[in-house]
């Protein structure tokens, strides 16, 4: 049986990675196995990028990804064309149990990586396996395992980190104010932290890194294969996981992580699905409010990702115009919030204590499109 064209090669990596040392432990040729890895033990992995001819491709700089995989589980087929079931189901195993993965630099064709094994194992010993995937800054690639690893029981470690992971959620990009503004099909985007890492196995019942949107509980989303490591800290990572067709309105997302040690963490997000077509920029305020010196605009508009010509126009509370701020902004996202004003009319004058109202206009040159706010109040108090 073919898949594809025969005639074409497959693209291997051009390079293999070695394993050389497992906890200072070091890794030879005739070794049968390397030293055993217990739960809650911290593991630290060095090895190399190596040639054809097993030697330190010294120029190879870039990244190299680490996943450590538990024991090979036992599956069986379900045989379901067949009446006598019993006798056509096959016994297979697949090693499919994630334990950590992380990121790591390479230098000079060696890299070093260190991590807490979770306490979410099987904890009977068995033959595990660490993979490898590199690539350098010109794109060249290097791939390659090792399997003559034990994993299995637990190292004892009393650690009192009663502490869960540090949760930061936002929309598109880490401009997002809570209960801010998306378009249909946003990026849930969070940033975790912990001091013994973040759990993302999969095996222990419950203890998964997952996302619940609008409390519909039996929906929950499992975020544990969108998670990467912070390049050489394991303790820090994030995700991106992109939504879908969302219905306009209000929407909350609620995100469940854990620690290595079990200990568990929830944060919540609240946004609002806006229709694209509507005219009208929300969420506007500038602050402080009132303002002595200086004060900050900001708004949200459903114009992301486009070149915005923005003007805010201040007028007295007789209609006379005051001041006229231009500005343009490249927008990521769906918010500005840093555009100031120093309180002063179009000639640089210091305009007196009073009220004042504004109105905010934003032209995208692209689409040929304006939005507007509604007029705002502003005080200046000196």
């Amino acid at each position: 049986m073919l898949f594809g064209d025969p005639s074409l090669s497959l693209n291997f990596p051009e390079y293999n990675v070695v394993t050389t040392k497992i906890n200072e432990i070091e890794i030879t040729n005739d070794s049968i196995l390397a030293d055993t890895l217990r739960a809650l033990e911290q593991i630290n992995i060095e090895g190399f990028i190596a040639n054809p001819n097993q030697e330190i491709v010294s120029d190879f700089n870039g990244e190299i990804e680490v996943s450590i995989f538990d024991k090979p589980t036992k599956f069986t087929t379900l045989s379901n064309d067949h009446k006598d079931n019993e006798s056509f189901k096959r016994v297979f195993y697949v090693q499919k149990n994630l334990l950590f993965r992380g990121n790591a630099k390479v230098e000079n064709g060696l890299f070093s990586i260190t991590f807490i094994l979770p306490k979410d194992i099987n904890y009977n010993f068995g033959r595990g396996k660490i993979s490898y995937y590199a690539i350098s800054n010109d794109l060249k690639k290097a791939a390659g395992y090792f399997n003559r690893i034990i994993i299995g029981g637990s190292s004892g470690n009393n650690n009192n980190d009663n502490e869960g992971p540090v949760i930061e959620l936002f929309m598109n990009d880490k401009g997002f104010s809570y209960g801010g503004m998306t378009d249909a099909n946003p990026v849930l985007l969070g940033f975790l932290e912990d001091e013994s890492g973040i759990n993302i196995t999969g095996i222990g019942i419950g203890h998964d890194l997952s996302a619940e949107m609008d409390n519909v509980s039996n929906e929950r989303i499992i975020l544990n294969d969108f998670y990467e490591s912070e390049l050489n800290n394991y303790k820090k990572g994030s995700f991106r996981y992109p939504l879908s067709k969302l219905s306009q309105g209000k929407h909350q997302i609620k995100v469940e992580a854990w620690d290595i040690f079990n200990n568990k963490s929830e944060k919540i997000i609240e946004f609002n699905v806006v229709d694209e077509n509507d005219n009208e920029l929300k969420r506007v305020l500038n602050y402080p409010n009132p303002f002595s010196d200086k004060t900050v605009f900001r708004f949200e508009h459903n114009l992301p990702d486009q070149e915005l010509d923005i003007a805010i126009n201040i007028y007295s509370m007789s209609g006379k115009l005051v001041k006229s701020i231009k500005s343009e902004r490249t927008s990521s996202g769906y918010q500005i919030s840093d555009i100031y004003w120093d309180g002063t009319d179009d000639y640089g004058i210091k305009l007196g204590n009073g009220i004042y109202i504004y109105k905010i206009k934003v032209f995208s040159p692209e689409y040929n499109i304006t939005r507007e706010s509604k007029f705002e109040k502003l005080v200046i108090l000196r």
